[in-house]
């Protein structure tokens, strides 16, 4: 029983000493006027240690990113796209650090189809909830979606309506299932 006990006291302390470290990271990134690439920073004197690689997506789509935040509770990556491409402009992202793999998790409220993140979403992404999102109080308007590849498929979508005491618009929420070539489904909450 102690030694037990004594295991899982070092994986913890393990798990720890990795959210530490990776917290203790540095990470840069190029945006407008060229490639959107990943970097990791001496946070001393903001020089390059690594060229992560560049910042695609699935698709082998590039995102030139100007703003990084990460979350030493998660270990998630967090990035705003530049504005220089419409394709990929104003979006929420998160970067896998380990190999500058981007995944789209949102867009900063462009809902004007004419150049809009929306329509190239809805191209690449053709899978989406259509749900009515705001006003939260009266929800009339379909502003606020969940879009997934082709290889997606939204099992149930829904809305928390106790959330629109903090935002005029409610969140969406989602169960797909994502089908990989050669592979069986996995199921990820969103």
């Amino acid at each position: 029983m102690k030694l037990s006990n004594c295991i899982l006291l070092s994986v913890a302390l393990a798990l720890a000493s990795v959210g530490t470290a990776d917290a203790a990271t540095l990470y840069g990134s190029t945006a407008s006027g060229g490639p959107g690439e990943l970097y990791v920073l001496n946070p001393s004197t903001g020089g390059m240690i690594q060229d992560v690689g560049p910042l695609n997506d699935a698709l082998n789509v590039n995102y030139g990113v100007t703003g990084l935040a990460f979350n030493p509770i998660t270990g998630l990556l967090y990035g705003s796209t530049a504005n220089a491409d419409p394709a990929t402009a104003a979006k929420l992202i998160t970067v896998n650090p380990l190999t500058g793999l981007v995944t789209v998790i949102g867009d900063f409220n462009d809902w004007f189809w004419v150049k809009s993140v929306r329509r190239v979403l809805a191209t690449r992404c053709p899978i989406r909830t259509r749900l009515r999102t705001f006003p939260s109080r009266f929800p009339m308007l379909r502003l606020d979606r969940i879009y997934a590849t082709p290889s997606g498929t939204i099992i149930k979508a829904w809305t928390d309506k106790e959330a629109g005491r903090y935002s005029d618009h409610l969140p969406v929420l989602a169960d797909i299932v994502f089908e990989a070539q050669g592979e069986k489904s996995e199921t990820r909450k969103v």
